[in-house]
């Protein structure tokens, strides 16, 4: 895999200490202060310090639908992707090839296909399983989607080799509609031996199904979840081609990690519909429901009540659509009875606006807890521009932000992103002190707040924007820690609105109690910024040598519509996404 060059960070500010020399300090934020020598995260070059940011830029070409596992042993990050493939990372800037983790036995029940492989890793057993799905042999194949099932590979090891799942499981014995068959009030258990030639989860023999009426049951994109209490479900999109209105979630609690109980399976989705059989035309909703992942969190209220919800996000508008997104549905369990959540709570909660040139295709996902910070995994498009010349993994932040019409809180994207992002915290040994500080604006529009400026939400999309908002063209920010914090870098994040953005930060002053110090022009980045709007999640960014603050004071006086679009009228207000404060 392609990696990136490492550029110190006494290269970088010894090149912004020369330009920044003999820079006069008018203003009154740089009385009494000492010029600060800055970088702005990258250099003549291109090259970005890669021991404090990241950028997604699209290295892993060919890895679709990648999935992952971290394993504490060694620290690294596993990643699976369509085709078994396997890679490993540790700071989602450089990733090792492994090879392929599992290698199709030509006796197993599945001949082509292998897509998006997800791995558990089982404390019982002390085992790596890789569920998949793929083409089985001998299943009628109307169209390529017909013969999809789901298999399970096992390793000793997260990277392999795997090897496809064969032994005995015991099962409840059932009659020829599915149903259990009992003895005296109890399931009359049998022993079920699989071997490498059958494919291990038939959900033919589920009632359900059964009582649907079905003649095939093809399904694609499992997931697995293990619930706090070490319940294990698996979460999968049934598709069927020439049915796409059967193109749904489905979930199934497992006995063990080989082992499905049927009489749980349950369909969780339908495209199109808010609920299974709901309503029809949802407005998130196309034709496509696939991809699942599952996540569980619990909300803290303000009044104290905590409350958990289950999470089911999915993809949509199919991997071949710029806009495939990743949008989510709620319950208060596993299997739910799942409502999807409307467009007004920022659905979907992670993907494109038609526009964008920056980056296509953002979807297939999974989220990861690395340290105490969560990301969302997906993969995009390499192209950028076009759904071509396959894709590649990509990560952004993600939080979870209290909705106060619902009472529980909604999972928020930073991304989809193609700008300078400060690593995971847990790599660098700093964290974002911004959230710490007490933060005041001598300027706020009306409807605006302060509180935005700190809030960890960066503006992506216009249906999820969070700007902080002046009230003139002029605004001075002051974040105050109440106490000395070591501080190594600044982002400031410019609003989505390019007629409200910034073009530069006039002066960022640090005052400690040995004195201050203070930077001044930080420019945003004109490759952030194309003819009439912003490419997202673009930050104006200053590093340098670590210094003590217990206050920051910035001032911005200059707008891009300002400078750009003389022939549209002034619309008063400089927007703000997020300020970070990059320290310990």
């Amino acid at each position: 895999m392609k990696r990136k060059g490492i550029l110190t960070l006494t290269a970088l500010c010894l090149v912004a200490a020369v330009s920044l020399a003999g820079c006069g300090g008018g203003d009154a934020l740089t009385k009494d202060a000492t010029l600060l020598p800055y970088s702005t995260g990258v250099n003549a070059e291109g090259k970005y310090d890669e021991t404090l940011f990241y950028r997604n830029d699209l290295y892993t070409t060919d890895a679709p639908d990648p999935g992952s596992i971290y394993c504490e042993e060694d620290g690294y990050w596993y990643i699976f992707t369509t085709g078994l493939l396997c890679m490993r990372t540790k700071d989602f800037v450089t990733y090792e090839d492994m090879g392929i983790a599992l290698d199709p036995d030509p006796d197993a029940w599945s001949y082509t296909r292998y897509w998006a492989p997800e791995c558990i890793y089982d404390k019982k057993t002390q085992k790596y399983y890789l569920y998949y799905s793929a083409a089985a042999k001998n299943v009628p194949e109307i169209n390529m989607y017909d013969s999809f099932r789901l298999g399970v590979a096992v390793s000793d090891t997260p990277a392999g080799p795997y090897h496809e799942w064969e032994g005995e499981r015991i099962i409840p014995k059932r009659d020829e509609n599915g149903n259990r068959i009992q003895s005296n009030g109890q399931d009359v258990m049998i022993t079920e031996t699989i071997t490498k030639s059958q494919f291990p989860f038939d959900f033919m023999n589920s009632p359900v199904v059964h009582e649907m009426g079905l003649d095939n049951f093809a399904c694609i994109d499992v997931s697995p979840f293990y619930d706090d209490n070490g319940d294990l479900y698996l979460y999968f999109d049934r598709h069927i081609d020439h049915n796409i209105s059967q193109n749904c979630i489905w979930g199934v609690k497992m006995i063990d990690a080989v082992t499905p109980d049927y009489d749980t399976l349950k369909q969780l989705t339908q495209p199109g519909r808010k609920t299974p059989g709901g309503e029809e035309n949802f407005e998130v909703d196309n034709n496509i429901n696939e991809g699942p992942f599952m996540i569980s969190h619990i909300t803290e209220k303000p009044n104290g009540e905590k409350i958990k919800k289950y999470y089911l996000t999915y993809s949509n508008y199919g991997y071949s659509d710029r806009g495939y997104s990743v949008a989510c549905a709620v319950a208060d369990d596993p299997l739910g009875d799942f409502v999807k959540l409307d467009q007004k709570y920022g659905q979907p909660l992670h993907g494109i606006d038609a526009d964008f040139d920056h980056t296509a295709g953002t979807a297939h996902h999974q989220f990861i807890k690395y340290g105490d910070e969560w990301f969302i995994q997906y993969h995009a498009f390499s192209n950028r521009e076009t759904v071509a010349n396959g894709r590649s993994v990509a990560f952004d932040r993600i939080m979870f932000t209290y909705n106060e019409e619902l009472g529980y809180d909604l999972i928020y994207s930073n991304g989809p992103t193609y700008s300078l992002q400060p690593l995971p915290y847990i790599l660098t040994g700093y964290k974002n002190l911004a959230t710490e500080a007490t933060v005041t604006a001598d300027s706020i529009a009306s409807g605006s707040s302060a509180s935005l400026l700190n809030d960890g939400r960066v503006s992506i999309k216009e249906s999820n924007a969070c700007d902080f908002l002046s009230a003139g063209n002029s605004v001075t920010i002051t974040l105050d820690f109440g106490k000395e914090v070591n501080v190594r870098a600044i982002m400031i994040y410019n609003g989505y609105d390019i007629m409200h953005a910034f073009s530069q930060v006039d002066v960022v002053r640090f005052d400690s109690e040995e004195g201050g110090y203070y930077l001044e022009n930080l420019v945003f980045p004109e490759e952030y910024v194309s003819i009439r709007r912003m490419r997202p999640g673009g930050a104006a960014i200053a590093e340098f040598n670590e210094i003590k603050a217990n206050k920051i004071t910035l001032k911005i006086t200059k707008k891009i519509a300002t400078e750009k679009f003389s022939d549209q009228p002034d619309q008063a207000g400089i927007s703000i996404s997020d300020i970070v404060v990059i320290g310990k």
